[in-house]
């Protein structure tokens, strides 16, 4: 083989055995992988020309010729590595940099590939077959001057580099890289350039003088770590990418590095900030010296909010965490901090804030007991309804009161059971406890509630309570009319079973021959059972609408007024004080009024008024309704309620005491024989009120 042809095999192998041992100590790293595709197309160049030198035939070199074309990726990728070695900030232009690094090298290999605008037949040398140029090299020329421009630029950011930066075996790694690519722009630039020009002819040392690149690489990694992942290194590339704004202030606050990411944040270049004072990025510059004094006298600080201002102007908000920096002596050498952008954050709590505003405002208007708790049944907030209702007040909150004190103490451990229940994921209906105001009353409510999810954790409960003291009210009135209609039902049959059971004796008794006058009394009997027969089933009709509608709030001068205007009224005067007064009772509560003043009509004919007042006593009301008529005797009172006496004389108090007896409100008679009739009905707390409170 021919010597030069065999010296650029040589230089292809150790290239590309350099770049893939760099790529295997750290697969991951982009400076890594840029470099083994340098050394990929440094080979292939090398490899192509060493073909070409030594080809047998001009076939065989012109087809070499034409592969040695993809040599302008090498510059390229050249350039690419420097820019990443040295950090420029020109990486961080986006692809399109990238594309007009790689764009003038693709142009110019489909040029060399498909035209003889550059390159044409093989000339052969004494060191074998070589490249042929055109008659016309005005496009070569473009084409060497591109390629030496790119190493010439390449050259120098790695010269500024070297001066910049701070760390010496950086520093070291820097010199070796500069040396191994100058040696190579110098033997390209002299065996291409210089000595052709001088009408010395040589050989193009490009591909030869790779080796000695790949030499000096090879020391840097040896000697220097260049590749290799060390602190310092790692130090650095966590430094350059962490997403955390970090800052370095000298011993004076002044700003002496920062991140991408600080960049970024703020709006600045990195030239821009440093040599900043630490305050001029500060929304209120003050905050800094706060910051900084804090650190000084108390040490790290973690996760403070402050704000920063961009270069636009715009507030940026902050978790600012930072500490003193110490060199080896122990002594003070600056600062270190780190910010992390709250924005995103302070948006939410904004919306979280509102969301919560808007939840409170709907809950502070319910009408309905609402409370939050956490899982030990301590409360985080209670509605203004529910404090107005239960009696207690924040302070109570604050002073330990829990959600199990608002319940009955027999009621405590089932609602403790049921809450275990929900908070182990269970779904529970509504359940019934009952209540316990501050004062000791109590009342029965139906609660809802449901867990309180925090990042996927149960931490505690939300819960609805309704009070449904008017439903168990009119639950029970209505249990106990289908009892009094059942009990009613029973003795109404029984009277009339026993009255058919009797006429029929007497008329099997009409049928025998007479004895006597007796037989004579047999139709006066019979129609005596026909009329109590009658009677029973009037009585039916009277009582058959009770418990029909439910029980409800009723306003008792309206319903005495509307019982009246069905009799003739005009003749007796009313002395009426009930104001707002309204009672729970069965809807046929006008037909009491109605009996109460119809006995007045029938049997207190001297009677020239009535007064119906009421005055509370206790936990009860009683309301009182009395005339001036003649009274009632004393052993009358009582029984003017039993049924037999209603069917004899009248107006039915029998079924008034029945319909009253609904809701628990009681009658009776309480006046003097020759001063008037008085009624008392007496209503149990709870069944009535005023004002319209529906």
């Amino acid at each position: 083989m021919q010597t030069f042809a065999f010296l650029s095999l040589i230089s292809s192998i150790i290239v590309l055995a350099l770049g893939i041992f760099v790529f295997s100590t750290n697969r991951n790293s982009p400076l890594n992988r840029i470099f083994l595709f340098l050394c990929i197309m440094a080979f292939y160049w090398a490899f192509a020309e060493s073909m070409l030198r030594d080809a047998d035939s001009l076939t065989s070199a012109f087809m070499w010729l034409k592969l040695t074309a993809f040599w302008t990726f090498v510059p390229a990728a050249t350039f690419h590595f420097i820019l990443f070695f040295t950090k420029s900030d020109l990486v961080r232009k986006g692809r399109w940099f990238y594309f007009l690094i790689y764009a003038p090298a693709a142009l110019f290999t489909l040029i060399e590939l498909t035209t003889s605008l550059i390159t044409t037949t093989p000339l052969v040398r004494y060191w074998g077959y070589t490249y042929g140029y055109s008659s016309s090299p005005l496009l070569f020329f473009v084409e060497l001057a591109w390629a030496f421009g790119i190493l010439v630029v390449s050259l120098f950011i790695t010269i500024r580099h070297y001066f910049q930066v701070p760390d010496i075996q950086e520093k070291s790694q820097t010199k070796y890289i500069l040396a191994g690519i100058s040696v190579v722009v110098i033997a390209s630039f002299a065996s291409q350039v210089m000595l052709p020009a001088a009408g010395v002819m040589i050989p193009e040392l490009d591909t030869i003088f790779i080796m000695v690149f790949s030499g000096f690489i090879g020391y840097a990694i040896h000697k220097h770590d260049l590749f290799i992942v060390s602190p310092a290194t790692a130090a650095d590339n966590i430094f350059s990418t962490m997403t955390d704004s970090l800052i370095l202030l000298d011993t004076s606050h002044t700003i002496i590095s920062v991140n991408e990411a600080t960049q970024k944040v703020l709006g600045y270049h990195k030239e821009d900030l440093i040599g900043l004072p630490f305050s001029a990025i500060f929304s209120t510059p003050s905050d800094s010296e706060v910051i900084l004094s804090k650190i000084a006298s108390d040490g790290p600080v973690t996760d403070l909010e402050t704000a920063y201002r961009s270069k636009d102007g715009t507030t940026v908000p902050v978790s600012f965490s930072g500490s003193i920096i110490r060199n080896a002596q122990g002594d003070r050498a600056g600062v270190v901090c780190i910010s992390r952008n709250i924005t995103r954050r302070k948006k939410l709590e904004d919306a979280l804030r509102e969301n919560e505003k808007r939840f409170r405002d709907l809950a502070e208007q319910f009408p309905e007991l609402m409370l939050e708790s956490d899982m030990q049944g301590n409360p985080a907030f209670i509605n203004r309804y529910a404090y107005e209702v239960l009696g207690y007040s924040e302070e109570d909150v604050r002073k330990g009161l829990s959600v199990f004190d608002l319940v009955i103490p027999e009621d405590r451990e089932r609602l403790r059971q049921n809450l275990t229940k929900l908070l182990n994921g269970e779904v529970l209906r509504g359940n019934e406890y009952t209540a316990l105001k501050k004062d000791g009353t109590r009342f029965p409510v139906i609660l809802y509630s449901a867990p309180i999810v925090s990042f996927g954790k149960i931490t505690g409960f939300r819960a609805f309570a309704g009070d449904i003291t008017e439903r168990k009210r009119a639950e029970a009135a209505f249990q106990q009319a289908t009892k009094k209609l059942s009990l009613l039902n029973q003795i109404t049959l029984s009277d009339i079973q026993n009255a058919v059971f009797l006429l029929e004796g007497y008329m099997e008794l009409a049928t025998l021959p007479p004895a006597g006058t007796q037989g004579d009394d047999y139709p006066k009997k019979e129609r005596e059972i026909v009329r109590k027969m009658a009677g029973s089933l009037k009585f039916a009709r009277s009582y058959q609408n009770i418990g029909q509608k439910p029980a409800k709030w009723q306003d008792v001068n309206h319903v005495f007024l509307m019982a009246i205007s069905h009799l003739d009224f005009s003749k007796i005067a009313r002395n009426l004080n009930l104001d707002t007064l309204q009672v729970y009772a069965d809807p046929l509560l006008e037909s009491v009024f109605f009996t109460l003043a119809e006995n007045v009509i029938l049997h207190a004919t001297t009677a020239t008024e009535v007064s119906f007042w009421y005055r509370e006593s206790g936990r009860n009301l009683t309301l009182v309704f009395e005339d001036n008529g003649p009274g009632i005797p004393k052993e009358k009172k009582e029984k003017i309620f039993q049924r037999d006496f209603a069917e004899k004389n009248g107006p039915d108090l029998f079924l008034a005491r029945e319909i009253l007896s609904i809701t628990g409100i009681t009658i009776a008679e309480t006046g003097e024989s020759g001063r008037g009739a008085r009624f008392e009905i007496t209503v149990p707390k709870g069944a009535y009120r005023f004002g319209d409170q529906d």
